[in-house]
């Protein structure tokens, strides 16, 4: 099931966003101890994670991560984690928890190799989230590509059939191999939020939600039962 919101300007989406999502993180901490909060990187979701930051909320009881990550070093700024720690971990939000999916350790040790970067961030994830996620914020490319399972890539496949925490895939278009969360982990959450904004985003969009098609991974996010997913409309990006 789809619930879409459609705002004309994309801040004010962000606002609407970030206020649903900081209410659905109070709410989980009223009824458990710890929250689970996975996140995607790119520009999309930069200014939900800086109104999200000034929530006064017991951060120190949420544990955050990430949806997908390029294989880079992780001081690198083409790492998803270094994009959520400058954006995301500041202000009060400075509390929670986050779980690298790349430490600099893993990097010294296997930056040369992505497939065994991805047997150990297998194993971090495994060992340090509580599963079923929470809560899990999205994007979406032009391409219909969300966290890291790329249309007609290497690995998608697997990312889109695997019940591991974590897939490689080697996309055919970008400058890193990454690693992402397979299907079945994000439908799993307990919340999905897709956030998208832009003309031609909107149009794959529009394609995608009709059914599911190897064109378009992102369909099997929005075509599954599971969970409902909120859709989040920025038009003037």
């Amino acid at each position: 099931m789809i619930t879409e919101r459609l705002f004309t300007h994309t801040n004010d989406m962000a606002r609407a966003l970030a206020e649903s999502i900081g209410e659905s993180i109070a709410e989980l901490l009223s009824q458990k101890e710890r929250v689970s909060f996975a996140v995607s990187g790119g520009r999309s979701p930069v200014e939900v994670f800086h109104l999200l930051s000034f929530f006064d909320l017991d951060w120190r009881r949420v544990d955050l991560t990430l949806v997908d990550e390029r294989c880079v070093d992780p001081s690198s700024v083409e790492s998803n984690s270094t994009l959520v720690r400058t954006h995301l971990l500041q202000n009060h939000s400075a509390r929670a928890s986050m779980i690298d999916w790349i430490t600099p350790l893993s990097w010294k040790q296997h930056g040369h190799d992505s497939r065994l970067l991805q047997l150990d961030t297998e194993a971090r994830l495994k060992a340090l989230i509580a599963w079923p996620l929470d809560i899990v914020l999205l994007g979406m490319g032009a391409d219909g590509h969300t966290a890291s399972i790329f249309p007609f890539s290497h690995g998608a496949h697997q990312a889109l059939t695997s019940a591991e925490c974590c897939c490689l895939v080697e996309p055919a278009h970008a400058a890193h191999h990454r690693l992402t969360l397979p299907l079945s982990r994000i439908v799993q959450a307990k919340q999905i939020h897709l956030q998208i904004s832009g003309a031609d985003k909107l149009t794959t969009y529009q394609i995608a939600k009709q059914e599911i098609q190897a064109a378009h991974p992102v369909s099997h996010v929005l075509c599954q039962a599971r969970t409902p997913v909120g859709v989040w409309i920025g038009e003037d990006a």
